[in-house]
């Protein structure tokens, strides 16, 4: 009788353990369906060039999609282009993670209460938006060289500026030359002016609006924050 009885419940432990096998793997079949349409819709509602992919964190999946709700969605796009057409530029990846996020018709409403979002980009790419023939400087600094005439003396110099964020535009601060010589207070102003330009961020999708740039090396990083935001395709 003893050994009956433990046979059915080795057989119990077995089932339930296929049951529960069963479950997972509906629940990441499901998972994975929701974020190959998650990501068309979006990738119609934001109007962006190439199919994001979707993460929706939090397990199990399948209740969260009976409710409507989920903690945390992750969407990363690549090649999105900001700002306008006279200086614009694309950002390579963009990743953006919506929180506390209800939605409604299998995905075609997506309500975020906040967003946080990391943009990045070549210094190539804001060089080619500026007309700047831009270098990394070290420090957060980017540079170009500079060369003007002043009563027939040409002036080689390096100007240097920290790029930051103002306004929904990134912008340079912080002008700096170095190598002008004897005629740097004569024409510091024409060494300057080219940094006078701005390229604006405008466009974004998730209605996200930058907060800060990081510059490192070749990459250009851009922090971005949204809230309060709906997506409908």
């Amino acid at each position: 009788m003893a050994s009956r009885g433990a046979r059915r419940l080795t057989i119990a432990g077995i089932v339930l353990a296929i049951l529960v096998v069963l479950l997972v793997v509906a629940d990441r079949v499901g998972a994975y369906v929701a974020e190959r349409v998650a990501a068309g819709r979006i990738q119609t509602a934001e109007d962006l060039r190439n199919r994001p992919s979707v993460d929706v964190a939090g397990f199990p999946f399948l209740t969260q999609l009976a409710a409507g709700e989920f903690d945390q969605i992750t969407v990363r796009a690549s090649d999105v282009p900001v700002g306008t057409s006279g200086h614009r530029a694309t950002l390579t990846s963009l990743v953006t993670v919506l929180h506390h996020v209800n939605t409604s018709g299998g995905f075609h409403r997506v309500h975020a209460r906040t967003l946080t979002a990391t943009g990045s980009t070549t210094l190539s790419q804001v060089a080619d938006a500026t007309g700047l023939p831009l270098h990394y400087a070290g420090h957060g600094r980017v540079a170009a060289q500079r060369s003007v005439t002043v009563l027939g003396r040409t002036l080689d110099a390096t100007v240097s500026a920290r790029p930051v964020v103002r306004d929904g535009a990134l912008v340079f601060t912080d002008p700096r030359i170095d190598g002008g010589g004897s005629l740097l207070g004569e024409v510091s102003q024409q060494l300057l002016s080219p940094f006078d330009v701005s390229v604006s961020l405008a466009g974004l999708p998730f209605d996200l609006r930058a907060d800060s740039v990081a510059v490192t090396g070749s990459t250009v990083t851009i922090t971005l924050t949204g809230v309060d935001v709906t997506l409908t395709d």
